[in-house]
Parts: C-alpha cells; structure tokens; sequence
C-alpha cells in the first residue's frame, strides 16, 4: 500500500473519528434526544449511537431503506439551492419520533427525538453549535 493510501485512510479514520465525537456531544444536549448518527449520500451510516436503554423503532432493513430515502431526498434538493438558497435542515414529524436532518457537507446529520421533544428549533441551533465546532 502507498502513503498516499495511508494518508487517504488516516484522513478517513480521523473523520469518522470526527464524526463520532460529534454525536456524543450532542446526545449530551437533551435527554429527548434518542439516536444520532452521521449518513452519507448513498444512507449509509458512518458512525450512530443510541441512547442506552432504548431499542430502535425500524428494523435494519427498514432503517437502511430510511436512511436511503432521506439521503435521497437531501441530495436531489441540493440541485435546487442556487435558485431558494442554501438548505439548513428537515424536520419530520411523525407520532413515535420527530426526525430531524442536518446536511453537512456531502453527509447528513440525523437527529431522532422522542414525539414530545419541545424547543426543537433550540435544540436544532445547539446541535449546530456542536457541529461547528468539532
């Protein structure tokens, strides 16, 4: 392997490492706060935590093809950002959790509340603050 593959690895492995730091600060800002996870373009996880004590809602093919179909969604609106403007985040509501999506970069942070979360705009801007600064 050359050292240009090593240091493309390293680079990668310092990312998800990144990554992961990431949604450990951010299940630190509420205890509504059920999943975290970092996906790609294509839904694939990069790094995710669940709070300790609960079990996920989807099984892990329902969760792969969620994933999917909001990575989806997130990159086809990028095509539309030089005409309405950059994109800041997707709230989906629904009645067992409250998603939220936060594109970064080529990935998408994922945000999964309990249905009775409040602040949720609050909670949004904290979660950027975290990003930012990691």
């Amino acid at each position: 392997m050359g050292s240009s593959s090593k240091t493309s690895g390293n680079s990668w492995i310092k990312k998800i490492s990144r990554y992961k730091e990431q949604t450990i600060h951010i299940f630190g800002l509420s205890k509504s706060i059920r999943y975290v996870s970092v996906i790609n373009d294509y839904g694939k996880t990069l790094t995710g935590t669940m709070r300790p004590g609960l079990g996920p809602l989807l099984n892990r093919e329902n969760a792969l093809n969620e994933f999917f179909i909001l990575s989806t969604a997130v990159s086809l609106r990028r095509e539309s950002i030089k005409q309405l403007g950059g994109l800041d985040h997707y709230i989906l509501y629904h009645k067992k959790v409250i998603q939220v999506l936060i594109p970064v970069g080529d990935n998408i942070v994922y945000v999964s509340l309990g249905p009775r979360t409040r602040n949720i705009d609050e909670l949004i801007t904290k979660i950027k603050k975290v990003i930012r600064s990691h």
